[in-house]
């Protein structure tokens, strides 16, 4: 069994709200209004806290999906055994633990830049793999990095491919390759995404970029939507007395968005 990660409260409340999810079918169903009603002044001080805005350039809200919404986004994008997804903004890493272990998809890849978060998925990783569930055709896998970066290597990765040549040493691609990772991704056929509205409006040329050389890619949107897209389907979850609104792009949204100009 794994140990928890050094410094992290696993145990309190004070996880950016993520103390709820334990792994796959391991969740606390405590209402979050009750959580607010039991929150004491002690906590009003912890930057960390469940709800409590963090300071900072932060591309996703401070909490985590509840798992109700998890499920109903998962069950929304009917997933494939073939199917990589990737969650930009994974926090504790749930909607890939979910998808890879109940799902049974080929991979889950999260990205994600706070170290708490990145250390407390790498250990419900290793709490719920075995021995034999990750090999070369299915694994699971987070990524501590900036999520404009994992998106630009995908598509320069992308690129490569589609002109089935190596990249030219210029010095235009010498500048651009210190932005991006080393290593070889693999390219997905659904993206999640949980950002804040300005952050989705940064980072949306990069996801058409993608929905243009991917055929069969899947954007799926919680909350809040791409600014300039079409979703092709949408769909509401309630849990407890919150309605979340989840919307799908695919190629389809590029064609709405030009017949729509």
């Amino acid at each position: 069994m794994a140990s928890p990660p050094a410094g992290s409260k696993i145990e309190g409340r004070n996880m950016y709200g993520y103390t709820d999810y334990h792994g796959p079918g391991m969740v606390e169903t405590t209402n979050p209004q009750e959580l607010e009603e039991e929150s004491d002044d002690d906590d009003d001080w912890d930057p960390l806290r469940p709800g409590r805005w963090m300071e900072g350039d932060s591309l996703a809200p401070p909490c985590g999906t509840s798992i109700k919404v998890v499920h109903g986004l998962l069950e929304f994008l009917s997933l494939k055994e073939t199917d990589v997804l990737y969650d930009f903004g994974c926090g504790d890493g749930r909607i890939c633990l979910e998808a890879f272990f109940t799902k049974h998809i080929r991979a889950a890849i999260g990205v994600e830049v706070e170290d708490d978060l990145i250390q407390r998925f790498r250990y419900l990783i290793d709490t719920h793999t075995t021995q034999n569930t990750n090999d070369s055709e299915r694994f699971i896998c987070a990524i501590e990095q900036d999520l404009r970066t994992v998106l630009l290597t995908l598509i320069d990765q992308c690129k490569e491919k589609e002109e089935n040549r190596p990249e030219e040493v210029t010095a235009s691609a010498t500048s651009r390759q210190q932005h991006l990772l080393e290593k070889k991704l693999t390219m997905p056929t659904v993206i999640v995404l949980y950002l804040l509205p300005e952050a989705l409006a940064e980072i949306e040329p990069f996801l058409i970029e993608l929905l243009e050389m991917l055929p069969d890619l899947k954007i799926l949107c919680n909350t809040w939507g791409l600014p300039s897209l079409q979703p092709t389907s949408t769909k509401h979850v309630t849990d407890y007395e919150n309605s979340t609104i989840l919307q799908c792009y695919t190629q389809g949204s590029l064609l709405l968005s030009k017949t729509s100009n």
